[in-house]
């Protein structure tokens, strides 16, 4: 607990509230708050497929994340969220500093093979990766563990714990705490 960072993600998960389309002046000005707030990272919004709007936090290359953020602030860490189901690794090159530094990886108990590969792949392009399974009300004691031995073998930068719909109680989020702090490497956040 020593090591606490504020991620705040106004521009992925406010998109749903508004279908990220912020408007260009607001995204920008939205990264200077938060970067005068001292938010230790902030993220950015999706990178998907399809058309891109400036007005939009859905990007389809890293190139248009770059020119929303440029310059970068040095005391912020930029991250990008991209869910596995929508194949858009191919869409992410080699880390060079100027785009995301995280990239928040999201898939569903079914894709955990194919996202380990996923994974594995933007960790080797010098991203730091964070694994984040979505419905993890779903596991089982078993399966999590399992889980947690396959990410500990990948060492990403961080693994999160998220109540996806809003569905677990006090006692499931306790137990898969737990879990988890017994199990995961300490070197992942």
């Amino acid at each position: 607990m020593n090591n606490i960072k504020i991620l705040d993600c106004t521009l992925r998960d406010g998109g749903y509230i508004n279908n990220w389309n912020f408007g260009e002046d607001k995204i920008k000005k939205i990264f200077r708050n938060l970067c005068s707030a001292n938010i230790d990272i902030i993220e950015c919004g999706f990178i998907r497929s399809g058309q891109y709007s400036k007005d939009s936090t859905v990007f389809s290359s890293m190139d248009q994340l770059k020119s929303m953020i440029l310059p970068k602030n040095p005391k912020v860490q930029y991250a990008i969220m991209i869910e596995f189901h929508e194949h858009v690794e191919d869409l992410i090159p080699e880390y060079d500093g100027k785009g995301a530094d995280i990239i928040r990886v999201t898939f569903r108990r079914k894709e955990w093979n194919g996202a380990r590969d996923v994974i594995k792949s933007l960790i080797k392009k010098g991203y730091k990766v964070c694994v984040q399974p979505v419905g993890t009300a779903s596991y089982d004691d078993k399966t999590l563990i399992n889980l947690l031995n396959d990410v500990n073998k990948l060492n990403p930068y961080a693994f999160y714990l998220v109540d996806t719909l809003g569905m677990m109680y006090q006692h499931e989020m306790r137990r898969f705490f737990y879990l988890i702090d017994n199990n995961l490497s300490r070197n992942i956040f």
